[in-house]
């Protein structure tokens, strides 16, 4: 009868607002734990992944069945993760019917089932019309299936129904300027500078105490070179996270410290990413700080600092409170970086040995996951053959190369995924460029391998247009590409060899 209650009272007071959007209902067995949940929810909307994570643990200490908070809790501690899932499935039917489609679009999702999951969204939109919530959940798997124009329409019917509506706003944004590999931009005819700003000020709009908001509108003025206009965006951010206490900090000094990179001022960007690590809370978030103090040499073609960085970074990590599983998985993603930057130093067989420490890690690391399924296990499998393809290709091992190749178009062949056979294309690209035969390179260098989405093999698709004289359109992505101002490791590997292209 309690859960009941709380159902009703979601909708009285969605009837009671200014606008009507329903909520989807959500049941529990405490009142307080609702409203923990929800709290962590908006905190979860800020980057505040420190407070969420406290806020939904309260509640689940609480009712330690509430279907959807054990949906959406997160932790350092991926065991625990995977109890919190396994307590949703378990409990799914015995909540709402949207409660329990939400947890089959999660297990849809996880299990690689796409268009399952797209439907399940659309049934829950069937049912709860009035509500922007299944919108938004539909619009962001349009967008991760990189169906933009569906996507766009989804989202902007979430906002009829709720113009304050953040994460619709946010989703919106995603299409049009980078923020991580995560999400990918819409086509260019589908972007502009005009529309992100809109976005971005529709967020801050509906939540002005909110560093993220701030943050992403500092990127707009980033990715067009305003840097001193970015600058004011990030510190009104920095300013709220000061006065708040938000976790939110680190990730705001490392955004900040990327604007200061961009504009030539190494020096203030690396002490932005130093004090992004001293405050970060986590031992991942210190890692990821450690990260991007390495690629801040990349980015100045100093690749032997860059390792030093990461060597540096490697012998820190027994320091910094990592569970078992999370110290070996942050080893493997070390040695990922030690290896790539050891390759373009055209060293082989460290490059070779740091490769495969990172696949021996990853290896042990998901034998740790009791729940790791046949799939998870043959998308570790094709990722260490692709990078193995990546070695041979750059150490001109091109035979090795096509039959570890032939072994990813095995596997990525047969998923529903849009962009399953995205690396599969761009590496064949870089093999026939490097065996000299930039013709037969661009049939696999197709539209979808773009400056925006893949910023290290674009590289290689502009010396591929070079190569067979269509040198204009070769010039526009090494003009994009020494003007991208977004940082990852791919771009830092390749924008000074790019800038020299413009330059030549």
């Amino acid at each position: 009868m309690f859960k009941k209650i709380l159902i009703l009272s979601a909708l009285v007071f969605s009837a009671c607002s200014s606008v009507e959007d329903v909520p989807l209902p959500v049941t529990s067995s405490s009142e307080k734990a609702l409203e923990l949940y929800n709290e962590a929810l908006e905190y979860g909307d800020k980057w505040e992944g420190r407070e969420a994570q406290q806020k939904m643990a309260a509640a689940l200490r609480i009712d330690p069945n509430f279907i959807l908070a054990n949906l959406s809790a997160g932790s350092e501690d991926p065991a625990l993760v995977r109890q919190y899932r396994a307590r949703a499935i378990e409990n799914k039917s015995k909540g709402t019917e949207a409660e329990e489609i939400q947890v089959d679009i999660w297990i849809a999702n996880r299990e690689g089932r796409r268009k399952d999951a797209m439907d399940l969204a659309k049934k829950l939109i069937e049912k709860y019309p009035n509500s922007s919530e299944p919108y938004i959940m539909l619009g962001d798997m349009q967008s991760q299936a990189q169906d933009f124009e569906a996507a766009i329409e989804t989202y902007l019917k979430a906002t009829e129904i709720n113009p304050k509506s953040l994460n619709a706003w946010f989703g919106l944004f995603t299409h049009q300027i980078p923020i991580n590999f995560y999400y990918k931009l819409a086509p260019e005819n589908l972007r502009s500078r005009d529309k992100a700003i809109y976005y971005a000020d529709k967020m801050i709009e509906v939540a002005p105490d909110n560093p993220r908001s701030y943050n992403l509108r500092a990127n707009i003025d980033r990715k067009f070179s305003d840097f001193d206009n970015a600058k004011k965006f990030y510190q009104k951010a920095l300013d709220i996270c000061n006065e708040t206490g938000s976790s939110a900090k680190p990730t705001t000094l490392l955004v900040g410290g990327h604007n200061h990179m961009f504009s030539g001022d190494n020096e203030t960007a690396m002490r932005f990413y130093q004090e992004a690590q001293d405050v970060s809370e986590t031992g991942s978030s210190k890692r990821q700080m450690g990260f991007y103090k390495g690629i801040l040499h990349l980015y100045n073609n100093d690749f032997y600092s860059a390792l030093d960085e990461f060597t540096k970074l490697e012998n820190q990590l027994d320091d910094w409170g990592f569970n078992k599983a999370s110290l070996i998985s942050s080893k493997s993603q070390v040695q990922f970086h030690k290896f790539f930057t050891l390759a373009h130093l055209q060293e082989k067989d460290k490059a070779w040995k740091e490769l495969k420490k990172s696949q021996k890690n990853a290896n042990e690391r998901i034998k740790l996951n009791e729940d790791a399924s046949e799939q998870d296990y043959a998308n570790l499998k094709q990722d260490q053959i692709a990078d193995e393809a990546w070695y041979h290709i750059l150490f001109a091992e091109y035979e090795k190369a096509e039959k570890k190749l032939a072994e990813v178009y095995k596997v990525q062949s047969k998923k529903e995924f849009v962009g399953a056979l995205d690396q599969y294309n761009a590496l064949y690209g870089m093999l026939y460029l490097m065996k000299g035969d930039p013709k037969s390179s661009l049939k696999y260098f197709n539209d979808r391998i773009s400056v925006q989405n893949y910023t290290y093999y674009s590289y290689f698709k502009g010396l591929a247009l070079q190569a067979t004289g269509s040198n204009d359109d070769a010039k526009v992505i090494f003009s994009e590409i020494a003007n991208y101002n977004f940082s990852g490791w791919g771009a830092g590997l390749v924008r000074t060899l790019a800038e020299k292209q413009v330059a030549s």
